[in-house]
């Protein structure tokens, strides 16, 4: 009996000696200072939209390492909070590892088309349609569309194609044109750009062809791609693409349309 109440009390005694070694530490870990701040930014290039300076300025105005701020007293909410404010992350994680720095790793937005308005102001469409504003220090070499977009570019934050107000828009209808060409090599090194006219139909810049192309809505953009597309590999080099005014890709049923210089 004796000898099992020594056994217990050992065992608590352990115990005990554990919860005070790990509240020491804990406390030890929480009054230490802030060492570094490390950022990983996830993003096919080495440059981008994202800055790991600026992100570090801008963290340093909650956990300043100069200033040994506590690790016990970082507000992670606001980190958080911070990255989730800069409109070219699409996601980010943020912690402070055993060794008393803070690591944050940044998923940034990859850009599909670069759109300007009317008063020639421009924002980005990322692969999953979400409006980004455009950045000074980085200019993407992406689809370039213009004429006639409406939107305040200094007001953009991270809105969404798919939502009620803008999916029927002409923006969406350029988003969507814009990935047929980009599921296509072929039309992918072909278009130069996309222009949208008074009437909310487009047009489409060919690479090397001074001829006009007619592509009018978004719908059935694949089918209209792909007649260009066969049209261009067998007329695209030829004599004859010198004569043609416009190539129109509106009418079902029919390869192409075209329509030939009055004065040739």
């Amino acid at each position: 009996m004796v000898k099992k109440t020594l056994s217990i009390l050992t065992w608590i005694a352990t115990a005990a000696g554990i919860v005070v070694l790990f509240v020491f530490s804990r406390n030890s870990y929480l009054d230490s200072p802030l060492k570094s701040i490390a950022i990983t930014i996830e993003r096919p290039h080495d440059k981008g939209f994202l800055d790991r300076a600026q992100i570090t300025s801008q963290l340093v105005t909650i956990c300043d390492t100069a200033k040994k701020t506590a690790v016990g007293k970082i507000d992670m909410a606001k980190v958080e909070k911070l990255l989730n404010s800069n409109p070219w992350i699409q996601s980010s994680t943020s912690y402070i590892d055993i060794n008393s720095k803070l690591m944050v790793k940044a998923k940034e937005y990859q850009p599909l088309l670069r759109v300007y308005n009317l008063d020639g102001h421009s924002a980005y469409i990322t692969q999953e349609g979400i409006l980004i504003p455009s950045c000074p220090s980085f200019t993407p070499r992406v689809l370039i569309a213009s004429g006639n977009f409406k939107f305040e570019a200094s007001a953009l934050s991270q809105e969404k194609l798919s939502d009620s107000a803008l999916i029927h828009s002409n923006l969406a209808e350029a988003f969507s044109i814009c990935q047929a060409i980009e599921s296509d090599p072929f039309m992918q090194s072909c278009i130069g750009q996309l222009y949208c006219n008074a009437n909310n139909e487009f047009e489409l810049t060919v690479n090397g062809l001074q001829s006009k192309v007619i592509f009018g809505k978004a719908d059935n953009a694949a089918d209209k791609l792909l007649r260009l597309k066969l049209f261009l590999k067998q007329k695209g080099r030829s004599e004859e693409m010198k004569h043609i005014q416009s190539i129109n890709l509106k009418y079902r049923n029919q390869l192409v349309v075209c329509t030939k210089n009055r004065s040739k």
